[in-house]
């Protein structure tokens, strides 16, 4: 029987023992074969032998093993893991006392290998250790606390952004819990009895509760505070005031900011343009509206109403002709009137030539015209008057063909849109060929004048007798090399040959150009 728990020696019960005396080592422990318990053996190997009545010893026994008294493990020694705000359960931890040890959380129902156990519900456990050799600790008792209450998440309510005049926002805070609430950024604290939070810079923001049993809530859904909305600066304007000849004014705002609105009516209405034309004699008050909503103060400005003369002046330009070609002589007629009924003072026409004319001479009725600076003076003009100014000039191959005619005098006019004319003439190159070369190879065999289209051609072919070979009073283009007249239908030979031409008006007859040129017939 071997060492128990409780008990520190074991026992040995010697059995087929013969009539005499044992002894068992070591320790030569003796005793009569009559007693067959030996009692009180410490831990060690043992064996023994019986001497008979005649002195004889038998041989020894096998060993006895006599184990060590098993260890009782002392009390455990504990630390309690509480259940917090994140996490609902706690954790009993044993001191390790022996790396062999099992252990029980639940007073020796079931032993576990491990010194910890997790997850456990608060309540009351009883905590044994047992040792390798089956020996229990005595009971260590730990309680596991109730689980703290955590604050539900709070409500954002109420946000108050900044105006125009507030340059911070409010928020109310809503189903707050007892406790006290933290706003971050900037860890701006109080007391949940307290729900509205002011003074909060543009920004993004969010808030938890801390209770009593200091669990915080989870974080609100963000506050966003916006930047405060900008008021525009009192509006600069400039203004265009109503005249003679247009009897509404213009105000216009200098930009501030692109997404701007503008009012003119002293923020009844508002429009996107920073333009207000149309606008008749009187007072006018401009505001700028900014994108957040915040006007400006007030710009006033005054639209005056013009004196005006009661004079229409007319200048009307014509040219007598619409398509010229290159090198012809084009007439310009510019008549001034006025329809009055009043008299006009220092009346002249702006009338230049273009790049695209040379001047030749000029006429009038009136006055004088200088063709350097482009100015006719025509003085005084009474009520019904008309002057006209003509100027000849020749078309040049390249250069403005726009020419236009302006009349103006000392007094204001109470219209002027019909103060200005425009005459525009489209050149036309004339080409004449040097040379052409009737062979009849389908290149150059016919000798081709251009012109514009309004105009048609005389021509008439001499040979260097002076013959007239050829002729047509309205050439299209289709003369091949043969003869006309006394040499119809013959092929005129290889030569220089003298050709005269005249380029007329289609519809007047009028000769717009006309020359001589030498020619080239080559077969």
């Amino acid at each position: 029987t071997q060492p128990t728990c409780s008990t520190a020696t074991g026992n040995v019960v010697l059995n087929g023992l013969p009539s005499g005396n044992w002894t068992i080592n070591p320790g030569a422990i003796t005793g009569s074969t009559s007693s067959t318990t030996i009692s009180g053996l410490t831990a060690g190997t043992y064996n023994y032998s019986v001497t008979n009545s005649t002195g004889c010893v038998s041989a020894l026994t096998a060993d006895i093993v006599i184990a060590a008294q098993p260890l009782t493990p002392n009390a455990p020694v504990v630390s309690v893991t509480q259940p917090s705000c994140a996490v609902g359960t706690g954790t009993i931890t044993v001191t390790l006392q022996n790396a062999t040890d099992t252990y029980s959380f639940d007073n020796g129902v079931t032993f576990q290998t491990g010194n910890i156990k997790s997850g456990l519900v608060p309540g009351n456990y009883h905590v044994i250790i047992k040792s390798i050799g089956g020996c229990n600790s005595a009971v260590t008792s730990a309680t596991i606390n109730t689980l703290p209450n955590t604050p539900v998440t709070p409500i954002v309510g109420t946000i108050t952004q900044p105006t125009c005049s507030t340059a911070t926002g409010n928020v109310v805070l809503n189903g707050l819990p007892s406790g006290n609430w933290t706003i971050n950024p900037g860890a701006i604290t109080g007391s949940t009895s307290s729900t509205t939070i002011s003074g909060l810079t543009a920004g993004t923001y969010n808030y938890s509760v801390t209770n009593s049993t200091g669990c915080v809530s989870a974080l609100t859904a963000d506050i966003v505070i916006a930047a405060q909305p900008l008021t525009p600066n009192a509006p600069v304007v400039s203004v265009t005031q109503p005249n003679c000849a247009v009897g509404t004014g213009t105000i216009t705002v200098t930009l501030q900011n692109a997404t701007d609105t503008y009012s003119f009516d002293n923020g009844v209405t508002f429009q996107t343009g920073y333009i207000k034309s149309g606008l008749v004699p009187g007072n006018y008050h401009v505001i700028i509206k900014s994108i957040g909503g915040c006007n400006s103060v007030a710009t006033s400005e005054i639209l005056v109403a013009p004196t005006c003369n009661n004079i229409d002046l007319v200048v009307v330009e014509t040219v007598n002709a619409s398509t010229v070609t290159i090198g012809q002589t084009v007439i310009f007629s510019i008549v001034a009137t006025n329809n009055g009924p009043d008299n006009a003072t220092g009346t002249s026409v702006d009338v230049k030539l273009p790049s695209g004319f040379t001047f030749v001479s000029t006429s009038n009725t009136i006055g004088t015209y200088d063709p350097i600076i482009g100015l006719w003076t025509i003085g005084n003009m009474i009520n019904g008057a008309t002057e006209t100014l003509t100027i000849t000039a020749t078309v040049n191959a390249n250069g403005s063909y726009t020419m236009t005619a302006v009349i103006k005098c000392d007094e204001v006019e109470a219209t002027l849109v019909n103060n200005t004319s425009t005459a525009e003439l489209v050149p036309f190159e004339f080409f004449i060929p040097d040379a052409f070369t009737p062979n009849r190879d389908g290149f150059n065999d016919l000798f081709e004048i251009r012109h514009p289209v309004n105009t048609k051609i005389e021509i008439e072919i001499f040979n260097r007798w002076g013959n007239s070979v050829y002729k047509s009073s309205d050439y299209q283009n289709d003369w091949d090399g043969k003869g006309t007249g006394n040499f119809l239908g013959k092929d005129l030979p290889d030569g220089t040959y003298y050709c005269s031409y005249k380029e007329l008006n289609a519809s007047s007859g009028e000769i717009v150009l006309k020359g001589l040129k030498y020619i080239t017939l080559r077969r």
